[in-house]
């Protein structure tokens, strides 16, 4: 599987290859992405992006593979990220937050953790 370093690299490239005119802003990390990770809205503002980035860690006991991204609107946006275990983890977000507001099943002891928010203006 690839490593942390290794998927922000690719994405890096394959922005390059597309159009060399996108580029993604860190906009927050998770401090303990290897830990669970409670439902919460992080505040963020968006009102200078067109789209928010997610990425998600898989859960706590495979620290390093990470799912596919969710380009999502900056306003209104929102998405489901799906694991390999069929847990669930949804996420909304309009120019003010990131709410990470459900996980399915409901008694999902290690959904998927959000890793990192980026943004593209």
């Amino acid at each position: 599987m690839a490593g942390i370093d290794e998927i922000d690299i690719g994405m890096q490239n394959l922005i390059k290859m597309t159009n060399g005119k996108v580029s993604f802003t860190k906009l927050w990390e998770n401090a303990s992405w290897t830990s669970a990770f409670a439902n919460q809205k992080i505040t963020l503002d968006l009102s200078g992006y067109d789209y928010v980035m997610v990425i998600f860690n898989q859960n706590t006991s495979s620290n390093t593979r990470m799912t596919p991204p969710i380009i999502s609107p900056a306003a209104n946006g929102g998405g489901i990220i799906n694991a390999a275990d069929g847990s669930r983890r949804y996420f909304t977000n309009n120019y003010t937050f990131v709410n990470f507001d459900a996980v399915y099943p409901i008694r999902q002891t290690a959904p998927p953790i959000a890793y990192r928010c980026l943004s593209t203006e």
